[in-house]
């Protein structure tokens, strides 16, 4: 099984919740986890890139998830 997900979409507007934003990668890739009831994603996809952002700021963040692979937290 391969398990992929998306994020993108801004579902609130609140400060730093910019789609494309370090804080909102990495707050989406948890959510998704979570919601997932998994630890790993396979294919994460940027659904709907915020124009307000350049593509340079979530880059570094995708590229930290695949060297760092965050595993979710049970609780």
């Amino acid at each position: 099984m391969l398990v992929c997900t998306k994020f993108g979409s801004m579902l609130r507007h609140f400060p730093n919740n910019f789609c494309g934003s370090r804080n909102f990668v990495m707050r989406s890739v948890e959510d998704s986890l979570i919601r997932l009831q998994t630890d790993y994603i396979y294919v994460y996809i940027l659904h709907r890139p915020d124009t307000r952002i350049p593509m340079s700021d979530p880059l570094p963040a995708l590229h930290d998830l695949l060297l760092h692979r965050p595993v979710r937290h049970t609780p």
